[in-house]
Formats: C-alpha cells, structure tokens, sequence
C-alpha cells in the first residue's frame, strides 16, 4: 500500500479498526479500508501544491457517533472531513489576525489587518469527541463539534 510518492508524517486508525489514514509531505490524507486492502479515498490540504500544505498531523475522532477525520496542514488550516462519505468537509483557518505597523494607503486612518501563518503543532479530539483541541506555538485552541447537527444529519458546519 503506497499512501503518496512523498514522506509521510502521520498515521491513525478510525474508531472501529476499519479504517486507516496516512498523511504525507506532498499534501494528501490517504485512507485505506484495511478488510478490503482498498485506498477508499484521498484527500487534498487547503493549501495542497505549497509547502504550508504538508499534512502534518491526522485522526480520527475516537468514540461515539461522532464519525470524523481532521488533518492538520503545516501552518494555519486544520480540515474535518465526515467519514460517513467523505464528501463533507470543513476548514479552519487557525492563524491569529494581527494589525500590520505599515499603512494602508486606501485608508491611511485605519490599522490594516493581517492573516499571520500560525505553526499547528498537533490536534487531537477530547475522549468522547465532542472537542477538537489544536497546539499551536504558542497556544492550544479548542473546537466544540457540533454532536447535536451531527446526530440529525444536519447542513450545518460540523464545528
């Protein structure tokens, strides 16, 4: 089984063994269906193509209902894809917006905003998978996933 022509960073297995997920350098999440031997699908990073786009961190959510697959990219996006179909996903941005000290010349009187790259360290879900939680340099966020929309089957996000 070759997950991707590029190094990989992390591995993880679903809840039920089922399932087995690989991230790698160039920017894809590979899952297999171990019964079968099967690459079921395979994911592109937000920022597939660029070095920020690496797949550095991947998991499963461990227990319950909740049936989802976050992989984290080298800095600033976390994807959350449900694995019921893999067809549903939602990305985070986690970099921290911070004002820029030049000025904006279409509005010199007002701070300009910018997007700072965020290093993501690691991701994890809580035991019973109702948070995500992401390391970051210097901080650790935390993600409510959404379990009631998810048990509904609802178009909401999942976070």
């Amino acid at each position: 089984m070759t997950a991707s022509n590029d190094a990989s960073f992390s591995c993880d297995w679903s809840q039920s063994s089922e399932l087995f997920a690989v991230g790698s350098q160039d920017g894809y999440v590979t899952v297999w269906d171990v019964r079968s031997q099967q690459k079921m699908v395979q994911l592109e990073t937000y920022q597939h193509g660029r070095s920020r786009g690496a797949c550095r961190n991947v998991k499963f959510s461990p227990s319950g209902s909740v049936d989802l697959l976050a992989f984290s990219e080298h800095t600033s996006y976390v994807n959350i894809v449900d694995t019921r179909s893999f067809e549903k996903r939602q990305v985070l941005r986690v970099g921290s917006d911070t004002y820029s000290d030049f000025p904006d010349f279409f509005a010199p009187d007002s701070p300009t905003l910018v997007n700072q790259d965020m290093q993501i360290t690691g991701l994890r879900f809580a035991p019973d998978s109702s948070s995500l939680f992401v390391g970051l340099e210097e901080s650790i966020l935390e993600y409510v996933v959404d379990r009631i929309g998810r048990y509904s089957f609802a178009s909401s996000e999942i976070i």
